[in-house]
């Protein structure tokens, strides 16, 4: 897998006199089974990017190719299937739907294949299993800690074992101790699966940990570092 950005831009219109740019000019190549993380300022572009990047949105210019195919050339519905099969995304908040328990929650993303629905349950627990929440399968969020819930997010997010992962800020609600745990977690299944991970966060420490760093400002990137 290869996800390939060149020339992307993006630009927000408010209204019919103000338009607000959010990327310009875009260059960024991510190969399969990559750790990169994202940082910058807040307003800096790293969630429209992110986005970009997750199908959710469009490139006002440029191009994206994802796994080879040029992405304007897929019509929205493909688009909406690649997200599904392909994609897992880990946000700050945990996103949990409330009133379904963790199992269900991490079925959901497989809700639009054509397999049964036990077949979709039995994956769910096993992605439950993977992140040591297999005994709290039929428990709601609100019985559970913000490190559970994430770890069931990321269950949720690479239950179909997606090539690539977006995480952003996926440890910014939790402490350090249990942020670490999470961020442990994301990388030993993302290696085990060869999932690409692109992750965007404010923690030095966090960004510390991924072997690329892409840095952000005013909605370009000025820096893009491997480590050795």
């Amino acid at each position: 897998m290869q996800l390939e950005l060149t020339g992307v831009e993006k630009t927000y219109n408010i209204s019919d006199s103000v338009k607000v740019p959010a990327l310009s000019g875009i260059d960024l190549r991510i190969e399969a089974g990559e750790f990169v993380s994202l940082v910058g300022p807040s307003g800096c572009g790293k969630s429209t990017l992110l986005s970009i990047l997750g199908l959710l949105t469009w490139p006002t210019a440029g191009c994206y190719s994802f796994d080879g195919r040029d992405t304007r050339t897929v019509s929205r519905r493909d688009q909406a299937r690649w997200r599904g099969d392909a994609i897992g995304f880990i946000f700050q908040s945990y996103n949990l739907l409330p009133r379904e328990s963790a199992w269900r929650n991490v079925m959901f993303p497989l809700s639009f294949r054509a397999n049964t629905r036990s077949t979709r349950k039995t994956a769910a627990m096993h992605a439950l299993e993977a992140v040591g929440l297999a005994h709290r399968a039929d428990h709601f969020p609100s019985q559970m800690s913000g490190g559970e819930q994430q770890r069931v997010a990321v269950a949720r997010a690479l239950v179909n074992r997606p090539r690539l992962l977006i995480a952003d800020e996926p440890t910014g609600n939790l402490d350090s101790a249990t942020g670490k745990e999470i961020l442990n977690l994301i990388m030993r299944l993302a290696t085990e699966y060869g999932t690409a991970v692109i992750m965007a966060t404010h923690d030095a420490s966090v960004a510390s940990r991924a072997r690329r760093k892409v840095t952000m400002s005013d909605g370009r990137i000025i820096s893009d570092a491997r480590k050795e």
